[in-house]
């Protein structure tokens, strides 16, 4: 696996995650309005699941570098 294009699209994964979370919370304010406090969430839910997926990808190849510990 080539290194650069892991970390070219670690900033595409973020951007489409954002913005299916954008999506689906303008989706869901028009069902429940809550006055953007769904949106907050979501965002934060979809920023907190990216870095741990992100922690895990670099974890992963670190160990395929035998540099890992």
């Amino acid at each position: 696996m080539k290194k650069y294009l892991v970390f070219m699209s670690i900033g595409f994964e973020l951007i489409g995650a954002v913005l299916v979370a954008l999506y689906l919370a303008e989706y869901l304010e028009e069902k429940y309005p809550t006055k953007g406090l769904l949106t907050m969430g979501l965002i934060f839910v979809v920023l907190a699941g990216w870095f741990v997926h992100i922690t895990y990808l670099l974890k992963k190849l670190n160990k395929k570098d035998g540099n890992g510990t």
